[in-house]
């Protein structure tokens, strides 16, 4: 069986944590365009710009938003974690 260096496989841990918050970030958005309408291209930055904790979170709350102004007030609320 072949060894891998630990920098080798941390850099895979960090693709594939990138692979899946971007791919959070896309269904969120499409989620909340659906239930909301179309979402104003600031609240897009701001999604693009969580975390994917954060976008975990987003994910749960939005079930619970009937409004844009629902989701803006989340977001004004929302720590802003790395990436």
């Amino acid at each position: 069986m072949m060894n891998l260096s630990p920098l080798y496989l941390e850099q895979i841990d960090i693709a594939t944590q990138k692979g899946r918050s971007e791919e959070g970030k896309s269904l969120i958005i499409r989620m909340l365009t659906r239930k909301l309408g179309t979402l104003d291209p600031n609240s897009i930055a701001l999604i693009n710009n969580l975390s994917l904790e954060n976008i975990e979170s987003l994910g749960d709350a939005l079930l619970d938003f009937n409004t844009a102004t629902d989701l803006t007030a989340w977001l004004d609320k929302s720590p802003r974690g790395i990436q």
